[in-house]
């Protein structure tokens, strides 16, 4: 079987879903941590390794975009006016929105409320929601001052 069916060459979405892999596992690998949520110096860490982890989501979210077109293209080869396959890309374009919202809240949303906190200390009620909303309130570890003090079940 060749790259090339029904007048579509699949060589070029092919080559891209490979090579966008890799940099999403290099991205991923160069993403940082910014220690404790509540810990009073958090929007400081925030500070400190942003535009890292801008230019991290930034990629992750462009890779988003190029994954899902590699997806497409071969879903076209693969006659995307099938039901099944209409709707595994009807889901695969719904998780993409919802990573690429994702990651630009965490990426550059978080990033500018907690300046906005360095900057005026009376905002920090704003960091501490929006911290909220991107962490889920059942992962104590994460919300704890202390994370080696957390008994894990």
């Amino acid at each position: 079987m060749t790259a090339r069916q029904d007048g579509m060459d699949t060589r070029l979405p092919g080559i891209a879903l490979l090579t966008s892999s890799v940099i999403a596992l290099a991205a991923m690998a160069q993403h940082p941590a910014t220690g404790g949520i509540h810990s009073g110096s958090f929007a400081k860490n925030v500070e400190r390794v942003a535009s890292l982890t801008q230019m991290v989501h930034g990629t992750m979210i462009v890779l988003m975009a190029v994954i899902t077109w590699t997806l497409i293209a071969f879903a076209l080869r693969r006659e995307i006016t099938r039901w099944l396959m209409l709707q595994g890309v009807v889901a695969w374009v719904i998780g993409a929105a919802c990573m690429i919202a994702a990651a630009a809240f965490n990426g550059f949303v978080v990033i500018d409320i907690a300046r906005m906190t360095t900057r005026a200390p009376e905002t920090s009620g704003m960091l501490e929601l929006a911290v909220e909303l991107r962490i889920p309130a059942d992962l104590p570890e994460i919300h704890s001052e202390n994370p080696q003090n957390v008994r894990r079940t």
